[in-house]
């Protein structure tokens, strides 16, 4: 349950009057995402349509956590109140509160709601009692902070405010900053997201985290694009998931699958079952779902017949490659093989292209231009993601706490990491280097250290 009402406020930097919807109270038992926009600072917050300044206003707010036995009232010292008018306003949201609770399921704790004069003292209250460090809460202010000022940043002042505050703007500053694009979209305030957006469009070439881990604006806005489409499914009866599957074909590629098969994972019970079903449903009906299915079991197939063999050999992926029944399963087997797909290889397939007649050589000769094609991009990728770790291993190797770094950065962490890792290691003992040597084995038992800790049990 959330209570809203309408307000007229005036911006304090051009004065212009406008209209917003004041939140005085949030039941995080009937609504779950309150707690979310509280915490990251999306509750009662105003922007200018005119200037697009904006900043969080001075209203009292009711606080309601069943599950905790917690009730908190919230009045801001700015507003002056005198005692009485201020326990006459908690008197008035605190009934309003109890009409919606049945009798039967009040406790002695609705009637007498703690007082929060200030907005970090409800914030840390709530925090307290989720078992979170205050050191979080802390980072979670300014980092709320830090986005109300990039609002009001004008042209000049915002690169020299992301400088100043480039180790603020990580993966949970881009969280918060999703969630609030999120709240003031389901709210209908298009005017807000545009703002908002616009900020995360300027922050994202300019901020170290999003700039070393090569992420765009457009790479966000398909992936939201995804997600949008996942919910209108999950909105539609499951009935009618085969009508809307055909007429959404074309927007359900293989970032969609990987999303749904994530998001699949990463939860449990009834909803995890759905988008199963989902995902399921969709590899039978799409396009992109079907040539991911055969491409699969392409692979499959290639992985047994290598394990037959010993190993995989050239001559077997070729052989796979040649039986390929569309390009998703020569893109697939391709990938697969990689380690094969080298000098030798392409020589196979010349004395195949050689030895055959002229329209099997032109359907040989094409396949040969897409395998090229395919190495290029396998081979642009990983010089990307090289490129990458050596960034990321430059900021660790730095870093006054690479322990903190390292539990960032642990789920990027895979074999290509590590390898770079060690090679590190190995070429500095070679070259004499032995301080650089003693960091760089001291970070690879930090992070060994973290992926055993993260293992499940």
């Amino acid at each position: 349950m959330t209570r809203t009402i309408p307000m007229q406020v005036q911006c304090p930097v051009c004065q212009r009057p406008f209209g917003v919807q004041v939140e005085q109270m949030i039941d995080v038992g009937s609504d779950p995402t309150g707690k979310e926009r509280l915490l990251s600072g999306q509750v009662n917050v105003a922007i200018c349509p005119q200037c697009g300044n904006g900043g969080m206003l001075n209203a009292p707010l009711l606080y309601h956590d069943p599950a905790h036995d917690m009730l908190l009232a919230f009045v801001p010292m700015e507003m002056n109140l005198p005692q009485e008018q201020r326990e006459q306003l908690i008197g008035g949201l605190t009934r309003n509160l109890m009409s919606q609770i049945p009798a039967e399921a009040r406790k002695g704790y609705l009637f007498s709601p703690q007082v929060m004069l200030t907005m970090d003292g409800l914030l840390e209250q709530i925090l307290r009692a989720e078992g979170i460090p205050a050191e979080v809460l802390e980072m979670q202010r300014k980092q709320s902070q830090l986005l109300s000022r990039l609002l009001a940043a004008s042209e000049a002042e915002f690169p020299l405010l992301v400088k100043a505050h480039d180790g603020e703007i990580d993966e949970r500053f881009f969280q918060m900053l999703a969630a609030a694009i999120d709240s003031v979209q389901r709210a209908g305030r298009q005017d807000e997201v545009q703002q908002l957006v616009q900020i995360r469009n300027r922050l994202l070439p300019l901020a170290s985290w999003s700039r070393q881990r090569g992420i765009t604006a457009e790479a966000l806005d398909e992936q939201q694009a995804r997600v949008d489409l996942i919910e209108q499914f999950l909105a539609t009866e499951e009935s009618q998931w085969d009508t809307l599957a055909r007429e959404q074909d074309q927007r359900v590629d293989y970032g969609f699958f990987q999303l749904l098969t994530a998001m699949a994972e990463g939860i449990e019970g009834e909803m995890a079952a759905k988008l199963f079903r989902l995902r399921d449903l969709l590899m039978n009906l799409s396009s992109t779902g079907q040539a991911a299915r055969s491409g699969l079991e392409a692979v499959d197939e290639l992985k047994a017949a290598a394990d037959a063999a010993g190993g995989l050999t050239r001559e077997i992926l070729l052989e796979r490659i040649l039986g390929a029944d569309s390009d998703a399963e020569v893109e697939a087997l391709a990938i697969a093989g990689s380690p094969a797909l080298d000098y030798s290889f392409f020589i196979l397939l010349a004395d195949k292209i050689e030895a055959a007649d002229n329209k099997e050589a032109a359907r040989l000769g094409s396949l040969r231009e897409k395998l090229v094609a395919i190495t290029e991009e396998w081979e642009k990728a990983r010089a990307a993601r090289v490129e990458q770790v050596n960034r990321q291993l430059e900021e660790l190797l730095q870093a006054e706490d690479s322990e903190e770094l390292v539990q960032r950065l642990l789920p990027e962490i895979d074999q290509v990491f590590l390898s770079i890792l060690a090679n590190r290691a190995e070429m500095a003992k070679r070259a004499g280097e032995s301080e650089t040597a003693v960091k760089v084995k001291r970070l690879l038992d930090q992070i060994l250290t973290q992926i055993r800790a993260s293992a499940p049990p």
